[in-house]
């Protein structure tokens, strides 16, 4: 808001052409020469009005020329010398003021000397303004029956009220409410610090704190500025700051302290931040600070772990995973690592070629057919090499197989579902039913049928394991499947079972047990070993030890395995004629051939003789169950 000063001490009176400037009894215009001028910066009339002025300069002798006000005495009007001369330049103050008697508020050059202490001044500059708006700075004239009468106190208007009063914050910091407009002795213009970019800065930080009215913007930016605030420092204000203007609305108000109460938050946020990140250069803060963080973190990665672990395992233990397990195990040529650890135990070992056998086996291996099921058995004593030759022969098929191995009285099906590679045998359901399924499957991603060769260990009955074989291989048609079985295990009632077709696997022959010795062992020993012993694997491993690692000659050690046999023979058939004479008839065929007619069967099937004789239902013939046990027997009785 402005506002027009309608009349102002001391006032301006048009002589012609000219303006002539009159000073009144009560307010003196003070002339100075420029050399005792002040140096405080002036400001142009709006309209740069120049003109010629007659002035009364008041007598060196007279009160009038000195401040008034006993608390300005040191910033007195500077003294006039004896004689002002035309052209010289002279400065107005105005007298009785605190502020304004060191600031001129017209400047001139004296034109001529009128009369006395007259003279006659074009006035170059006039630093007054009529208008009185927020931000101008008035001068105010106290009243007359105040102590200090006549005393002009300067300050900055910071409201126009509606009655045409001014809200001044005065320069000793109080603050009038209502001045009325006939005490303003003097109007300035607006204030030079009104330019300034700080107060500017102090207006913006005011809008920014929702002060939206122009009007208050100024008036609380004057306040404020007047008293020394600056943006850099408006946080630290509080409610006793703007105590004093009670001309604004209680809402702007608020507005200002909840911006200042928001800073102050913000740079404590700050100067905690800052003292953390000095701290966190030492690791040992760090380290305390952030521990429950790692902890939290560990936890997380914990659980995840736990959780993920358990969803694979979920997934791992569903049936359609096993399933696919097996199917992946049954479509498989080969066993990733089986032909690699052939050669190399072919490499090492030696390891004698059979191919004899081998082709024998593939030729069996042709035969098969779902349309015509059949169970192949291969039959042989123990250490013959069934395992070897029967997978040396698949190897050379390249047909996918499965080998399972059936211990004891272990469940047949449930032998063929670990080999298949399942890890959960209870979520697979009926074992019979997967088994079928798996192989469906591997048959038609494979286009073969699979291969499943079930190897009988010790203790394991043929007549169990047939049982589960027929409902696979013959009732459901899915798979090929054949069994090794050793020879010291079959009976009468296994030979007969439909649907089995039996096939013999021999030991080495001389060739092939010299190879299996790698040529190591004196040959003349060596074949006295095989007439006496024979070329069982098992019995030239015993050999190779005895001679290779407790350096015992092979003459020696079959000598003392024929003694222990006949020692053996002697006193089993002591005070047993019967058991001498049919060991001695069995004996008197070859060991190969084995009795096929005339022998003592209830004396041969004695538990005596069980661990040396036994019936090959095969070949349906009485065998030694050792060539050892024949030539023993041949020596004690032939």
């Amino acid at each position: 808001m402005r506002s027009v000063l309608s009349s102002c001490r001391p006032s301006l009176r048009s002589h012609s052409a000219a303006t002539h400037w009159a000073a009144s009894v009560r307010h003196t215009v003070l002339l100075a020469a420029p050399r005792r001028a002040s140096t405080a910066a002036t400001t142009h009339t709006p309209d740069g009005a120049v003109g010629d002025a007659v002035v009364a300069v008041p007598s060196p002798h007279l009160p009038a020329c000195a401040l008034t006000t006993s608390s300005t005495a040191a910033a007195s009007a500077p003294a006039l010398p004896s004689l002002l001369t035309r052209g010289m330049a002279v400065n107005a103050f105005f007298e009785n003021s605190a502020s304004a008697a060191v600031a001129p508020i017209a400047s001139g050059i004296v034109k001529a000397k009128i009369a006395g202490t007259v003279y006659a001044v074009h006035l170059q500059h006039l630093f007054l303004s009529p208008l009185i708006e927020v931000g101008s700075r008035v001068y105010i004239e106290h009243g007359k029956d105040d102590e200090f009468a006549g005393v002009v106190v300067g300050g900055v208007v910071v409201r126009v009220n509606g009655n045409g009063t001014y809200g001044v914050l005065l320069d000793n910091n109080s603050f009038d409410m209502a001045v009325p407009a006939e005490m303003v002795a003097l109007s300035e213009g607006r204030a030079k610090f009104v330019n300034k970019t700080e107060y500017r800065e102090v207006v913006e930080w005011l809008r920014t704190a929702g002060v939206a009215r122009r009007a208050h913007q100024e008036s609380v930016a004057c306040v404020l500025f007047q008293r020394g605030w600056r943006v850099d420092r408006l946080y630290l204000l509080e409610a006793s700051d703007v105590h004093c203007m009670t001309h604004i609305p209680k809402a702007v108000r608020m507005c200002v302290l909840d911006k200042s109460e928001w800073q102050r938050d913000h740079h404590r946020q700050m100067r905690q931040l800052l003292k953390e990140r000095v701290k966190e250069r030492d690791f040992r803060y760090k380290l305390t600070k952030y521990s429950g963080v790692v902890s939290a973190s560990m936890a997380l990665l914990g659980i995840a772990f736990a959780f993920g672990w358990n969803l694979k395992n979920y997934h791992t233990q569903q049936r359609a995973y096993q399933l696919t397990v097996a199917t992946k195990t049954l479509t498989q040529t080969l066993h990733r690592n089986h032909s690699s650890l052939t050669e190399a135990a072919a490499a090492v070992q030696h390891f004698v070629p059979r191919d004899r056998e081998e082709n024998a086996v593939r030729q069996v291996l042709h035969q098969l057919d779902t349309a015509h099921p059949r169970i192949i058995v291969f039959t042989g004593f123990y250490g013959c090499g069934k395992s070897t030759v029967c997978r040396n022969a698949v190897m050379k098929e390249r047909v996918p197989a499965v080998y399972v191995d059936i211990r004891g009285s272990e469940d047949t099906l449930r032998s063929v579902v670990k080999a298949l590679g399942v890890t959960n045998v209870e979520v697979c359901g009926d074992l019979l039913d997967f088994v079928a399924e798996a192989c469906r499957m591997a048959k038609a991603a494979n286009g073969e049928t699979p291969l499943l060769m079930l190897k009988l260990r010790e203790g394991s009955s043929l007549q169990r394991v047939y049982n589960d074989a027929v409902a696979l291989a013959c009732d459901r048609r899915l798979c090929h499947l054949v069994m090794e079985v050793p020879i010291e295990s079959l009976t009468m009632a296994n030979t007969g079972l439909p649907r089995l077709d039996f096939y013999m696997i021999p030991v080495f022959n001389r060739e092939q047990a010299f190879a299996y010795t790698q040529h190591t062992i004196d040959p003349v020993s060596l074949n006295h070993f095989l007439d006496v012993i024979g070329t069982n694997s098992n019995d030239l491993d015993e050999l190779f030890a005895a001679v290779h690692q407790r350096r015992v000659s092979a003459a020696k050690y079959t000598n003392q395995k024929l003694l222990k046999a006949m020692r053996q023979l002697l006193a089993t058939c002591a005070n047993r004629p019967q058991l001498r004479a049919a060991l001695q008839q069995l004996s008197a065929f070859p060991y190969e051939d084995g009795q096929h007619t005339g022998c003592d069967t209830t004396a041969l099937r004695s538990p005596a003789l069980v661990d040396i004789v036994l019936y090959d239902p095969v070949k349906d013939v009485w065998l030694f169950r050792n060539k050892l046990f024949h030539s023993a027997s041949r020596s004690c009785w032939l």
